[in-house]
């Protein structure tokens, strides 16, 4: 896939792909629901103004963008990243993640989301913009 941003207004279901400078953005209003990603190495962009935006260089720093609104939220999303390393923010503000891991999944993430579980073995880093900087959120939170 070339860089860019990526709008999904069906499902977005990704397997064996590598990917460098994407962003997906799931519109929601437009009926774009989160299917899945496996066995793919998927990277956000890292330039330009961090959460800035164009249509050929995606999104600074975010991945996924879900949009679901509030009480249109999913009821939740099952992300089986099997085989998968996901480089970016996955930012999910209204879904409950349910992340179902194996030995050859990474997250150099930080992951935005009403909750979010895991189960299976899932390597996990901070994410940073490009090498030498600070992870992208400084102080893990956890909020109610």
């Amino acid at each position: 896939m070339s860089p860019g941003l990526y709008i999904i207004d069906g499902a977005l279901n990704v397997t064996g792909i590598t990917a460098t400078g994407v962003t997906f953005y799931i519109d929601g209003t437009k009926g774009g629901t989160f299917g899945s990603v496996d066995g793919s190495n998927l990277t956000a962009p890292i330039s330009g103004i961090p959460g800035t935006c164009t249509s050929a260089g995606g999104c600074n720093g975010l991945l996924i963008w879900d949009t679901e609104v509030t009480g249109k939220a999913q009821q939740g999303v099952a992300f089986g990243p099997h085989g998968s390393t996901l480089t970016g923010v996955l930012y999910f503000p209204n879904a409950s993640l349910k992340f179902h891991g194996d030995t050859t999944t990474t997250l150099n993430a930080d992951i935005i989301a009403q909750s979010y579980a895991f189960d299976g073995t899932i390597n996990m880093n901070d994410y940073v913009l490009s090498a030498g900087q600070s992870p992208l959120f400084m102080t893990p939170t956890l909020l109610e």
